[in-house]
């Protein structure tokens, strides 16, 4: 492994709270008048090393807005060029809102990455019907969608568009399967869904022993997580806790649950034979007290094994209030990582997941700091 940059590790991570300004790109209007920002993907393209870093999504930000600028392949910090060794920065576009691209129910290949085929993403249900109303959800397509677009794929018409796009063959490539998606709202359609996906799968010649997961917020009964622990490999539990703090108020009602149901919630699930519980944590919106108590309780109660760790970053003007006043600064972010580590709780970091590099760095930096 190169010799890690903490200079480009400490932009890589202050980029995603400020975003960036890329000159003569817009920014774009939803239809309620308020500005959304475009989202691009900035790759830090280590020349020396045989892994790619993930491209790193942005809102692209008024120049007021932010301290960073690119321009003609060069990062400007405060006016200054920022030099990384033995790096190339460059600009992977992400389609604009109103592009069908998003409403395709899935996500293959990663593009930028050395291993564009590592993860299949299921994205299935795009009804823009989600029963959670997180005020810091960054897809904001789906809101404003016309009715006749508003649906819930099948399994089956699901994988015959992806067989049409990227050849039959492609369930025997990809090396694990991910299913995430908007909450169906009820339990019982979000397993069938499950269970229709997992057997199209291996009909269509996936192997069954790689990994098929789900993020499974929806399933909260004790019959449910029985039925679930049955489709999924390996036997992991997948939940979106997101963040502790004001949770109703930034979710809603029925995804920001008080956390004694969520306790009961993980109990359930680990009483059903789920092996690990991954809890989702968003990195950014609570204060670090906070955080700090919120997983030395869940880790006293046996009630976590690991997290999947992402940061907040905001793609709208309302948005911006959801952070924390404290999250405004890199350091923030290594702290998360190290309270994690004091209570034992594994950090997952999928190499494909755009909003949560570079946290395997922060991760070695914490390493080498104990």
């Amino acid at each position: 492994m190169p010799r890690v940059d903490w200079n480009r590790l400490y932009h890589q991570q202050n980029i995603q709270i400020f975003g960036v300004n890329v000159p003569q790109m817009d920014l774009m209007t939803d239809s309620k008048g308020g500005k959304n920002f475009r989202a691009i993907k900035l790759k830090f393209s280590l020349l020396d090393f045989e892994i790619d870093a993930v491209p790193v999504r942005l809102p692209v930000m008024p120049v007021n807005m932010t301290p960073y600028l690119f321009r003609d392949g060069t990062l400007y910090y405060k006016g200054e060029a920022l030099g990384f060794e033995n790096t190339e920065i460059s600009i992977i576009e992400w389609p604009r809102d109103e592009n069908p691209w998003h409403l395709k129910g899935y996500t293959l290949p990663f593009e930028g990455t050395r291993n564009p085929l590592r993860e299949l993403r299921l994205n299935p249900n795009i009804s823009g019907y989600c029963p959670g109303k997180c005020s810091f959800c960054h897809r904001l397509y789906s809101h404003r969608m016309h009715p006749d677009k508003k649906r819930i794929l099948s399994a089956n018409d699901l994988f015959n568009r992806i067989s049409e796009m990227n050849g039959p063959e492609i369930f025997k490539k990809v090396e694990q399967v991910v299913l995430i998606t908007e909450l169906f709202g009820k339990e019982d359609r979000f397993l069938q869904c499950v269970s229709a996906i997992r057997q199209e799968l291996f009909q269509r010649g996936y192997p069954l022993e790689r990994v098929f997961d789900c993020s499974a917020q929806d399933v909260r009964s004790s019959s449910g997580h029985k039925s679930l622990v049955k489709l999924v490999t390996p036997k992991r539990y997948c939940f979106t806790l997101e963040f502790f703090r004001d949770r109703q108020q930034l979710m809603g009602h029925y995804k920001g649950l008080p956390l004694d149901k969520v306790y009961k919630i993980l109990e359930s699930a680990r009483n059903a034979g789920f092996m690990e519980i991954q809890l989702n944590y968003l990195a950014g919106i609570d204060d670090l007290d906070e955080c700090a108590k919120g997983f030395q309780l869940l880790a006293s109660l046996g009630l976590i094994d690991s997290v999947g760790l992402s940061s907040f970053t905001f793609f709208s003007e309302e948005q911006i209030s959801c952070r924390h006043k404290t999250a405004w600064k890199p350091s923030y972010y290594l702290n998360v990582v190290e309270i994690l580590k004091s209570f034992n709780i594994r950090v997952y970091n999928p190499e494909s997941y755009d909003m949560r590099n570079p946290y395997s760095i922060l991760m070695d930096k914490a390493n080498d700091s104990n």
